[in-house]
């Protein structure tokens, strides 16, 4: 079995974890580049961190629609954009589905007009 070249593997995963868990503060640098690198307004990173919403900054990273509704908002508004996904993640709904479902019901709607 070749393995894809640069691919984490579990085994790294958890040996990262065990080296983290004895060097703290490179973990903190590592989450803070992670969220510095999403683009996200000083309020947007505030409201992750505040809130403890890293399943929210891991969404983020993959989920670029989702990403950039946030980050087209007003520094002002992000936080409250951000708590919203959170709340779609944790009901299993992710920006992108919302966003699909949101134009089913338009679709159906218009049709039952007819």
């Amino acid at each position: 079995m070749k393995r894809e070249s640069g691919k984490v593997t579990p085994e790294y995963a958890e040996s990262a974890r065990a080296y983290f868990d004895s060097h703290s503060d490179e973990e903190i640098a590592l989450h803070q580049r992670d969220l510095d690198s999403l683009g996200l307004s000083d309020e947007g990173k505030q409201a992750i961190i505040n809130n403890r919403l890293h399943d929210v900054a891991a969404h983020l990273c993959y989920d670029a629609r989702a990403l950039s509704e946030i980050t087209k908002q007003k520094p002002s508004e992000q936080s409250d954009a951000i708590k919203e996904l959170h709340a779609r993640l944790v009901k299993g709904e992710s920006s992108s589905e919302a966003h699909d479902n949101e134009q089913t019901d338009q679709y159906l709607a218009g049709r039952k007009a007819r």
